[in-house]
């Protein structure tokens, strides 16, 4: 009886073994979804991606609708650069990268290109941060091998994705084709990319001093309809746009109610906006004199949404100065050294050491 029990239990393991790998398994998650759409990616274009579910046929997902793929035949360290990406741990996560690529099959020309556009997209989130780039590479440099990569791939999935990403960096560094890639952005098919793209030109004219025209782009972007919960969390971002555009303003007060708007609605998951929220309602605060009430903003910002490394470095100079006007000078002191540790290279970390 034993035995008869163990041979159908390893055939039962053989048939389910063979099911299982007799098809490729990619997945692709995408925003505001939460069970993965399972089959074989066949093609992916700048428009859609087409994956074969087996059980219901060929279906086509857009770009701007992926939060994640991963591939049934990725490199393990593809998957490993992912995860400590999302925890913040950034120079690991380059190091996972690279070495995913060395281990790739060369006979998987889309696995390649995806993990070269999560290369591109963390050194960028490295340079926006202030962390110095792998391999002594300097921001301008990356700049334009992240353009000609994104020509190439001008016909892939990572290509709007991608634009977004580098338009963000190339208007931190004060670019002016940053422009160019926020107007692409406007010109696509997907209402959360027009967003997108007319609340980054908001905040380029936001840097430029020009308030009553930024005020006007993030209106035209909250104009825009929507319906999907990408469509909700790049109205959340035209939002903040606004809030920033009115403290600039001096309308403090006119955009703390705004600010509260935001953080009862924005979805827990939404990590990095969560982090612009908290950030933006600090500041807020902070200009108010309600010292206090920023510190509470910012911790949220420190000890929520270190992954956010951006946000996170300039709300860790805010909570220097705030606990030090606090009367807490021991805290300041830690949150310094946590600042001068983390972001060295940071702008942040260069003002605090000028004050």
């Amino acid at each position: 009886m034993k035995t008869n029990l163990k041979q159908f239990v390893r055939g039962f393991l053989l048939l389910l073994f063979l099911f299982t790998g007799a098809f490729a398994q990619d997945r692709i998650m995408r925003t505001g979804v939460d069970k993965p759409i399972l089959g074989e990616i066949t093609e992916m274009t700048n428009q859609e991606i087409s994956i074969d579910t087996k059980r219901d046929g060929v279906l086509k997902v857009t770009p701007n609708e992926v939060k994640e793929i991963k591939w049934d035949a990725e490199p393990p360290r593809f998957s490993a650069g992912r995860s400590f990406e999302q925890k913040g741990y950034l120079p690991r996560a380059y190091e996972a990268y690279e070495e995913a690529l060395g281990d790739l099959d060369p006979g998987h020309p889309m696995i390649k290109t995806d993990i070269e556009f999560h290369l591109f997209r963390l050194k960028s989130t490295m340079a926006m941060s202030g962390a110095a780039l792998p391999n002594e590479q300097t921001v301008d440099q990356l700049i334009k091998e992240f353009g000609t990569f994104l020509q190439q791939q001008k016909n892939t999935y990572v290509y709007y994705p991608g634009l977004m990403v580098l338009g963000r960096l190339a208007h931190q560094q004060g670019k002016p084709e940053a422009l160019d890639y926020f107007a692409e952005l406007q010109k696509t098919p997907w209402t959360d990319y027009q967003i997108w793209g007319f609340t980054a030109q908001g905040y380029k004219q936001l840097a430029e001093g020009y308030t009553g025209e930024a005020l006007d782009t993030f209106e035209k972007a909250l104009a825009l309809p929507y319906s999907t919960k990408a469509d909700e969390l790049a109205r959340a971002e035209a939002s903040l746009g606004k809030v920033n555009t009115l403290v600039a303003q001096q309308k403090t007060e006119e955009a703390l109610p705004l600010i509260d708007e935001l953080i009862e609605k924005i979805p827990s998951d939404a990590a990095e906006t969560q982090a612009r929220i908290y950030l933006a309602q600090g500041k807020i605060f902070q200009q108010l004199n309600r010292n206090e009430e920023a510190v509470v903003a910012l911790l949220h910002v420190d000890i929520l949404y270190p992954q956010s490394a951006p946000e996170h470095a300039e709300a860790l100079y805010h909570l220097t100065k705030l606990w030090a006007a606090l009367g807490h000078p021991d805290r300041a002191a830690t949150v310094s050294s946590k600042l001068s540790s983390d972001y060295p290279d940071s702008r942040w970390a260069v003002g605090l050491d000028k004050n």
